[in-house]
């Protein structure tokens, strides 16, 4: 890759890991002032998962190659642990649910 190519796609990444911080206080000042909006439980661990994935190639675009698999490690943690919560929260909720008699129609 040239060193053009390497400087945009420097630049884009940049712009994506700003907007994507910019996107999260936004949707956790809408929430915290407003009450409405999504709550942080929410989207909280998928966004971090992508930011991370973005810092991690962000990394390697700099050449910081130390930092590439520390990035990644994080990444898949933050979204299995969004898996494990999206699961236990749809368990609790199939729990419930079975709990109620089924309406007659």
């Amino acid at each position: 890759m040239n060193f053009d190519l390497l400087s945009v796609a420097t630049v884009i990444a940049n712009i994506a890991i700003a907007f994507t911080l910019l996107e999260g206080t936004a949707l956790l000042l809408v929430h915290r002032l407003t009450g409405h909006g999504l709550e942080p439980k929410d989207y909280l661990l998928n966004l971090m998962a992508g930011f991370f994935l973005m810092l991690a190639l962000r990394a390697g675009l700099g050449a910081v190659w130390t930092a590439v698999p520390l990035f990644l490690i994080a990444a898949g943690a933050m979204h299995g642990c969004d898996l494990a919560l999206r699961l236990r929260r749809r368990v609790r909720c199939d729990a419930t649910d079975a709990a109620w008699p089924a309406k007659k129609r």
